[in-house]
């Protein structure tokens, strides 16, 4: 039997560690939870261990990870809320397009909490609808989730026929393809989306380095309603950082009722909650009929048929239909792909690296540990080991390998700089800013290590040396072609990196 006391520990220790809330009118939905969840966190049926284990700090990230996966309801599909998805369309996206096009053709989405990427990728298949030369466009959108499971399922792009019962035929046909009972993302639709882990309750964006910052638009529904009040102004906060000016953010109506967000204009667009930053000009817009009530604006969407969205009859599955997946199927993937990649005939580290860039971290982490089991002084292998280790969010195992890495070449400034993104994700501010001062004297010429410090003291509010930093940014980008990729910054440009600079100073 759980007692108030332990479900009450128990609830705080979620909250902290992964932002979700459990009120004490939910005590009992998670106990059960937690007593279905015991033999997949490794403590068979023994809820003492367990209660030892996450009240006194010794849960490690894998069990929390297989928490989140118990905790959090993974129900989506594609074309979701397609109220939301006409707003988005009509009063965001074609002025956008509209706009951007006689300048900087460029467009930022964030999928905020995108369980298994449908959400994501209906973006992406938007988008491509309504930009007939898209490719000349830098578009692009990111999908986040706290549950490991849902983003590697999200990488594959494939899913099952319930993913699609609010899908029109001609889309399916257009941008899956089938593959025995599943159905693929085409490739030119899956390029355009990458997919991390990140924790919303967790003070880690707006950041370059996750590429959350100068949004156009963030999409997060159905996930504030797991937070508590305190958490959600939180998450609304670093929302609202992460936007551009004129930027919108995009909620569900069903957990956002009536709320203010300061530094964000509440838009009701029929039952469309939108959030806006800024002072949003409506005399160009067509189909829309606005009137203002209060603090809110009330618009009223023009009804034109819309052929992504309006079709809800010739989707591929009916409401009524049985959900066909199989969450165990889900969680052997990983066991079943290493399987099949080990019999490849490839190098264990190649293996690994085509894991590792196609984002599946936690079997890339598995194959670079068989390729350093045979060759332990690989110097590659470790600093992959470091890389995954901090994707997946195990910063202390990815601090070990830097280290080591250091200890075998304490010149590198690789080596170093690796050392410093981790610490800074980790809040180890003032050891991060010793390690990078390290990397510029190895190499004074070091982009990334200015841009890390120039944001840094901008932080702590130490503007000239800040403003300083910068300068030696810009300095040394302009000796770059803008579309040059920079090494180790996550497929950042020269460009796009010079207009982040010019942001900030």
């Amino acid at each position: 039997m759980i007692t108030e006391p332990e479900i009450v520990r128990i609830s705080e220790q979620i909250e902290r560690n992964l932002g979700l809330h459990f009120p004490k009118n939910r005590f009992e939905d998670l106990k059960q939870i937690i007593l279905s969840a015991l033999p997949d966190l490794g403590f068979n049926n023994n809820f003492n261990s367990f209660y030892q284990a996450i009240s006194n700090n010794s849960f490690s990230h894998i069990q929390y990870d297989t928490l989140a996966l118990h905790l959090t309801i993974g129900e989506t599909y594609f074309f979701r809320e397609s109220i939301s998805l006409e707003a988005l369309k009509k009063i965001i996206l074609l002025p956008l397009i509209e706009e951007r096009s006689k300048g900087k053709r460029e467009i930022r989405i964030w999928s905020a909490g995108c369980c298994s990427g449908e959400e994501a990728y209906t973006l992406a298949i938007l988008l491509n609808e309504l930009i007939p030369d898209i490719d000349s466009w830098n578009i692009t959108i990111i999908g986040t989730d706290i549950n490991r499971n849902f983003i590697q399922k999200a990488i594959s792009g494939r899913y099952t026929k319930w993913s699609f019962r609010m899908t029109p035929v001609e889309m399916l046909n257009s941008y899956f393809t089938k593959i025995g009972k599943e159905f693929d993302v085409i490739p030119r639709i899956k390029k355009m989306v990458t997919f991390s882990y990140i924790n919303l309750a967790d003070n880690k964006y707006p950041s370059h380095s996750t590429n959350t910052d100068a949004m156009d638009v963030i999409l997060c529904r159905n996930v504030l309603m797991y937070f508590s009040v305190e958490k959600r102004d939180e998450v609304f906060h670093r929302f609202t950082k992460s936007l551009i000016h004129n930027g919108w953010l995009i909620t569900s109506p069903v957990e956002v009722s009536n709320e203010a967000i300061p530094g964000l204009k509440r838009v009701n667009i029929d039952n469309a909650i939108l959030y806006h930053k800024g002072i949003w000009n409506n005399e160009k817009k067509k189909n829309v009929f606005l009137s203002n009530q209060g603090n809110e604006t009330i618009l009223k969407v023009e009804k034109t048929n819309v052929s992504l969205f309006d079709n809800p009859d010739n989707s591929v599955l009916s409401k009524t239909n049985a959900k066909d997946s199989n969450l165990s199927q889900e969680m052997n993937r990983s066991k079943e792909l290493i399987n099949k990649l080990i019999s490849v005939r490839k190098t264990d580290f190649q293996k690994a690296k085509d894991c590792y860039e196609q984002g599946l971290f936690k079997e890339a982490l598995i194959l670079f540990q068989i390729a350093h089991n045979q060759n332990s002084n690989d110097q590659k292998t470790m600093f992959f080991l470091a890389k995954t280790s901090a994707n997946l969010g195990y910063h202390t195992e990815a601090i070990s390998w830097c280290e080591k890495l250091i200890a075998k070449e304490k010149m590198n400034a690789t080596y170093y700089y690796l050392l410093a993104t981790i610490l800074l994700e980790i809040n180890e501010n003032t050891h991060a800013e010793q390690v990078l001062k390290k990397v510029l004297y190895l190499d004074p010429d070091h982009i990334l290590a200015h841009f890390s410090l120039a944001n840094y003291d901008r932080k702590l509010g130490k503007i000239i040396t800040a403003n300083k930093h910068y300068k030696n940014t810009l300095t040394l980008l302009d000796s770059l072609d803008d579309d040059w990729i920079i090494p180790e910054s996550g497929n950042l440009t020269v460009g796009r990196m010079k207009e982040m600079v010019a942001q900030f100073r």
